[in-house]
């Protein structure tokens, strides 16, 4: 059961991913730790996310801009050293909640300034959004994020796509390296992670296939949409 369990959960996270460009992690993320310990679920995210990402950018890899994307990576390295020590000693009631309301933060500020404000790839705006996403990150939740600042920095579909996974998966790779340190690629995340590469293959090439001609305002939309509701399932289903 834990598996078919964990196959539905995937599914659900490829939809969210093809549909908003980073939806996977914070998904996943919140529906995983019913089923498994919150450093196993980080763990086998970190590695299935690395599959995801490499998929969906290789069909995109000349649209990224790495001019934008590198000086982000750099600054999200140094918030994920940072806040992968408190995956292992904080309480797991206390991380939800507080990821929920991150969440519900973050949706409601870039819904607010949807239209008003361009955030331009300079190089203190990466930085600054890196650092804070490379701290979210530790519990996979730097996608909205990130996917909020490329979405005003980026001027097509395409490259704001190709700009997220580039990031994600350069971030998700030193991040399966920190859970490599501490310890945390056992047999069960080996076990979980072969599954999920099985299923992500064939879901991401489908979910792409059928999300590849939406438009940038429609990705907008669902980008503030998404991160509101994830938000407050993650308060609800940490106070249960």
């Amino acid at each position: 059961m834990d598996y078919f369990l964990f196959v539905i959960i995937l599914i659900g996270g490829v939809a969210v991913q093809c549909l908003t460009g980073f939806g996977f992690g914070v998904f996943v993320s919140c529906f995983l730790p019913l089923l498994l310990p919150m450093h196993i679920s980080v763990a086998v995210l970190a590695l299935l996310s690395i599959v995801i990402n490499g998929q969906i950018l290789w069909n995109l890899r000349s649209h990224v801009h790495l001019r934008a994307v590198l000086p982000t990576v750099a600054a999200c390295l140094i918030g994920q050293s940072i806040g992968i020590s408190f995956l292992f000693s904080a309480d797991e009631l206390i991380l939800k909640r507080g990821m929920g309301c991150v969440l519900l933060f973050l949706a409601a500020f870039f819904a607010f300034i949807k239209g008003r404000l361009h955030l331009k790839p300079s190089l203190p705006n990466s930085i600054c959004i890196g650092i804070f996403a490379g701290l979210l990150n530790t519990f996979n939740i730097a996608g909205p994020l990130i996917a909020a600042y490329y979405y005003f920095a980026c001027d097509s579909n395409e490259t704001y796509t190709a700009n997220l996974q580039a990031t994600f998966l350069l971030t998700s790779i030193y991040n399966l390296l920190l859970h490599m340190l501490y310890g945390n690629l056992t047999p069960t995340v080996i076990g979980f992670s072969a599954l999920g590469v099985i299923v992500l293959i064939p879901a991401v090439w489908i979910g792409r296939h059928f999300t590849k001609n939406m438009q940038k305002k429609t990705v907008g939309t669902l980008i503030y949409s998404f991160v509101a509701f994830m938000g407050l399932l993650q308060i609800i289903t940490a106070s249960h």
